[in-house]
């Protein structure tokens, strides 16, 4: 009975260290999972501000364009009427 105790003993030994490993892994697992959403959002921010900063330049050619665009039709009909 005494060495069927030892066995008992030794296995839940064995399970706590084994317990004891698979929260060590977690923990570090879920380290490296709160570092990868925040270089996530990291990145995310930076291509939206890059994107928002194409728009913007983009808008703004627009513009630049349309203005021109606009001179030109008016400079047409100021010769047409000339």
């Amino acid at each position: 009975m005494s060495d069927q105790l030892n066995r008992i003993e030794d296995m839940l030994s064995q399970l706590i260290k084994m317990v004891g490993d698979a929260n060590a892994r977690l923990n570090v697992l879920e380290s490296e999972q709160r570092n990868m959403k925040q270089e996530l959002k990291n990145d995310i921010a930076t291509l939206s501000e890059r994107l928002e900063r194409k728009v913007n330049t983009h808008e703004y050619s627009i513009d630049i364009i349309q203005r021109e665009q606009f001179k030109m039709r008016t400079e047409i009909e100021m010769l047409k009427n000339k």
